[in-house]
């Protein structure tokens, strides 16, 4: 047995306090030789796990360059972490691209193993399985199921609607979810607010009438009329200029639209869907943004993850990215290294980069029965450039709290919602806490979808 510990990908700990939802640890397979494996996912029993080739093993796979005794994972109830450590196998296995001896690994943890890549998660979400499936919003993690969910509860009503999130992480799939679920059968009707003239808002999206003003030369509905029965989805709403918003709550109070050069409101039945990855609360503070609009809109909020914090999601979000049409998908086109080198990528551009690494690949594909990374490398530079994601070694009774400070990881909706009610509200108390900048916890918590009126309720407690 090896006692080594071995650097490796970051671990994203749980919220271990009394109160927090219990921890379930799973493992969630990418890839792997049989297909009937791919996009299996396996809860870790509490105690050990050994996986390996044949029958010697309690998880056995098909994969002959596995040991029949490859790799050991301890999980107890209730830690945040798991243990893994190498059974002495003869290729090896690895933890974040390392190769490990044993290790301690957490939440959104690499392994791969002989032609198996497998992603760690620590899901506390059981209330969570009966999430609808959405076609455009796919995966088997926690966090994929926690948006679904989200998107599900809003089909009870026609409240607005904010979906917040990084650039390029899916919020016009979400606006489809919300207007499918929805079931209004009228249009979905997308417009980017931040790309429309100032001297034009009014005309795009309220219409006007022949004549109104030069170049008017029939009557135009406007956006906002088109979406009529159906669903306007406002992308980038947090760059609205201010002038201009003012003239957006009206419409979302009264229900009613007026054409430019019309002498009365139009009443038009529209579900405002919203989207931006700006930080509301922070322009609300610094004035360049209406507090009584970011209220209204943020009636109903639906928080979507970048790719770095839905790892477990990867394969299912390649196939729905960019569909794949040959038996297996891109599950079984790419190999495990080159799965790892996915799983292990920054991507600051999130399903669009994801995306556009695809297109790359594909070009590839036909010249290969499955593509590994001796054959993608090229193909992949700005994954390969990317710095290895690396954390101090870990002792076996490190708590969530220590971890949060050392690694500088981000926290999770759970751990911020306990720091916001144990500090009863004080952003300020939680981010001293947290040794961060008050700014950057408004930026977690608009990422999360923690709304103003729970700060509002926390202080009134």
């Amino acid at each position: 047995m090896h006692n080594h510990t071995t650097p490796h990908a970051p671990a994203k700990p749980r919220d271990l306090r009394r109160g927090a939802a219990p921890i379930r640890w799973r493992m969630h397979f990418l890839t792997a030789v049989v297909p009937e494996d791919v996009g299996r996912v396996v809860d870790l029993p509490d105690g050990e796990l050994i996986l390996g080739r044949g029958l010697e093993a309690q998880l056995g796979l098909a994969d002959p360059t596995l040991s029949r005794q490859h790799l050991r994972i301890q999980a107890r109830a209730g830690d945040g972490f798991v243990t893994v450590e190498d059974l002495g196998s003869r290729n090896g296995t690895w933890l974040g691209g390392q190769r490990l001896k044993r290790a301690v690994a957490g939440h959104n943890a690499v392994l791969r193993l002989g032609e198996a890549l497998i992603v760690l998660e620590a899901d506390g979400g059981d209330a969570l399985d009966a999430a609808p499936p959405y076609e455009d919003l796919p995966g088997r993690s926690e966090m994929a199921r926690r948006v679904r969910a989200a998107i599900a509860a809003t089909a009870d009503h026609d409240r607005p609607v904010l979906l917040l999130g990084p650039t390029g992480t899916g919020k016009e799939r979400a606006a489809a979810a919300i207007h499918a679920a929805s079931g209004r059968k009228g249009p979905l009707v997308r417009v980017n607010v931040a790309a429309i003239a100032k001297d034009l808002f009014e005309s795009e999206l309220f219409g006007h009438k022949r004549g109104a003003f030069s170049g008017a030369q029939t009557d135009r509905p406007g956006l906002v009329r088109e979406a009529h029965g159906g669903t306007l989805l406002l992308d980038e709403i947090g760059e609205l200029p201010m002038e201009l918003q003012a003239k957006l709550l009206r419409v979302l109070e009264d229900g009613t639209v007026r054409p430019v050069g019309a002498a009365a409101n139009v009443p038009v039945d529209v579900r405002f869907v919203a989207a931006t990855h700006a930080d509301l609360t922070a322009r609300v503070e610094a004035g360049t943004f209406r507090h009584d609009l970011a209220a209204r809109l943020r009636m109903d909020i639906v928080a979507l993850p970048p790719l770095v914090d839905r790892v477990a999601d990867l394969a299912d979000l390649a196939q729905a990215v960019l569909p794949l049409d040959r038996k297996g998908g891109w599950p079984l086109a790419l190999g495990a290294d080159v799965w790892e080198q996915l799983a292990l990528a920054r991507w600051p551009d999130n399903l669009r980069g994801l995306l556009a690494v695809l297109l790359k690949l594909r070009r590839a594909l036909p010249h290969f029965g499955r593509l590994h990374a001796a054959d993608a490398g090229k193909l992949l530079p700005a994954l390969r450039a990317q710095p290895e994601k690396t954390v101090p070694r870990l002792s076996d009774d490190l708590r969530v709290g220590a971890a949060w400070r050392q690694q500088g990881a981000r926290p999770g909706l759970e751990t911020l919602r306990s720091l916001l009610a144990e500090h009863r509200g004080d952003v300020a108390a939680v981010a001293q806490a947290l040794d961060r900048d008050r700014r950057q916890v408004y930026r977690w918590m608009q990422s999360a979808g923690i709304a103003s009126t729970e700060l509002e309720e926390l202080r009134k407690n």
